[in-house]
């Protein structure tokens, strides 16, 4: 082979590189916010680039330092994907409309705040880390008065006094009885907590927690008991989860009978305890009524189950041995439409507290 065709051979080759570390450069791009228009994330002037960065991009949220800062904001109904996500000390990113979702599929570095707002997500698919002060906060619409639910904390440095209510339980499903709980009490990632919310005469009101939010599989024992097989359990993560993912995963499967109940509560109590009915769903999408025959039907009905469950939402489930449930990644609910609602929830039993 002559030089002069080796030489030409090897300029192309060299050309090649050089196109595949610029398509690779320009597909996995790092894209810092500046605000210069407006705090709308989807506005592409706010970038450095002029560009709202993708799915392949590493997303950096600056200090707060200047004073006329506008802090990022997803809004309403609006779904982002990004790489890696960067939040620095003194940042601010609000996942702040209704329905708004962030998905970050990598690494999440935070030294500042992240809020996800009343219906909003923030799924979370790699690992995350705080960086000196860096929070995360959390909030959800919920009954007030005194009512009822079940919550679950999606934090790994949660306890119970987050939940500043009247009463806070655990179910025992030995006793068939509720294991009443001190603020000190901290709180598991996965496990369910029935709490009596004070709401300062709201019957609705937003109840918001702060803290490093869980971004790996949980895993829940759960057990049959002598009085019932019941155990309470919720979403421990800070973006709703399917249904049928959860209770289609291999170990749930196994140990749970497929059902999963939400309470629907009745607003009014019966006797010394609460009247109402269970919503049931399963993997299938069948949704069902159970009623308690306590002469008090749940006030919103079937209608209100989406097929989802919101972030800080708890629930029953069934044990068919001891075991574990287990909450994963692919239980992420990752393509956000409507955001689904949070269902007040009891417990199933008469041993019901309605105080």
């Amino acid at each position: 082979m002559k030089l002069s065709n080796r030489i030409n051979r090897f300029k192309i080759f060299r050309v090649g590189l050089l196109l595949l570390a610029l398509c690779a450069l320009h597909a996995q791009a790092q894209i810092t916010w500046t605000g210069t228009t407006d705090a709308d994330w989807g506005t592409a002037s706010n970038w450095e680039g002029g560009s709202v960065p993708g799915a392949s991009d590493d997303v950096i949220i600056p200090a707060t330092s200047q004073s006329n800062y506008k802090a990022p904001t997803i809004a309403t109904d609006a779904s982002f994907e990004v790489n890696n996500l960067t939040v620095a000390e003194s940042g601010r990113l609000e996942i702040g409309g209704e329905s708004a979702t962030l998905k970050v599929n990598g690494f999440t570095e935070n030294g500042g705040l992240i809020r996800a707002n009343t219906n909003c997500s923030l799924v979370l698919l790699g690992s995350y880390s705080s960086i000196g002060s860096g929070t995360v906060a959390n909030s959800r619409s919920v009954y007030g008065n005194s009512n009822y639910s079940i919550y679950a904390i999606p934090f790994t440095d949660g306890n119970v006094g987050l939940f500043n209510g009247v009463y806070a339980y655990l179910w025992d499903n030995e006793t068939g009885d509720f294991e009443a709980l001190d603020y000190s009490n901290a709180t598991t990632p996965g496990v369910g907590y029935f709490v009596s919310l004070n709401g300062y005469g709201q019957e609705v009101f937003t109840l918001g927690f702060a803290g490093s939010p869980v971004g790996a599989a949980v895993s829940v024992p759960v057990t049959q008991g002598t009085s019932d097989n019941f155990n309470l359990v919720g979403n421990p993560y800070t973006a709703a989860i399917s249904v049928a993912e959860f209770l289609n995963n291999s170990t749930n499967s196994t140990n749970t009978t497929g059902v999963v109940y939400f309470w629907d509560d009745g607003g009014q109590n019966n006797g010394n305890f609460r009247g109402g009915d269970f919503i049931t769903a399963n993997a299938l999408g069948a949704v069902g009524t159970n009623s308690l025959s306590d002469g008090v039907t749940g006030a919103k009905g079937t209608g209100v189950y989406d097929g989802y469950i919101t972030s800080m939402q708890g629930f029953y489930i069934e044990a068919t041995t001891n075991g574990d449930v287990s909450f994963t990644q692919a239980c992420k609910w990752l393509e956000i439409t409507i955001m689904p609602t949070f269902i007040e929830l009891l417990a199933p039993y008469s041993s019901q507290k309605s105080n």
